[in-house]
């Protein structure tokens, strides 16, 4: 699916959309990944925020840039969370960015998360860790459009 946006709002928006029907999915035999491509600035972490906030994160959810990895629980479904019928507990994002050696994701306990069907694993730049990454995944691409704030949003 492909979708234009020209606000952040509006990507968040689609964000939601995207949330919603993650939250159908029910947990396999590993963590459910989610890799985010685009250039910088291009919306990867205002998609994100809007998927976190919709899957009952509360807070601020920044980019891992520094830390490269954050970690946040699912609301319960006393809290009525969008995420109450499915059976996911945790969402932990990477920002890869500054992984200099693939061998850093397994410091960052990467394989230990991916073992667990509960978590939903989101990775931003995951160019840089291609070796780690399983096969099943979904991707976001968000692109520059022709204007200075319009985005293109591919998820495949």
């Amino acid at each position: 699916m492909q979708y234009k946006t020209t606000s952040s709002t509006e990507t968040k928006k689609i964000a939601k959309l995207f949330a919603e029907e993650l939250i159908k999915t029910k947990p396999g035999k590993k963590a459910f990944v989610v890799i985010f491509k685009g250039d910088l600035g291009a919306g990867k972490t205002t998609f994100i925020q809007g998927l976190m906030k919709e899957l009952g994160v509360k807070g601020k959810v920044m980019s891992p840039t520094f830390t490269l990895l954050r970690s946040y629980s699912l609301v319960s479904r006393s809290k009525r969370s969008i995420v109450a019928g499915a059976e996911f507990a945790k969402v932990h994002h990477f920002d890869c960015y500054r992984i200099g050696d693939v061998s850093e994701m397994k410091e960052l306990g990467f394989g230990e998360l991916l073992a667990d069907p509960q978590n939903i694993i989101l990775v931003e730049w995951p160019e840089r860790i291609t070796k780690v990454l399983p096969h099943e995944k979904i991707s976001v691409v968000l692109s520059y459009g022709e204007t200075i704030n319009e985005r293109t949003i591919e998820v495949i």
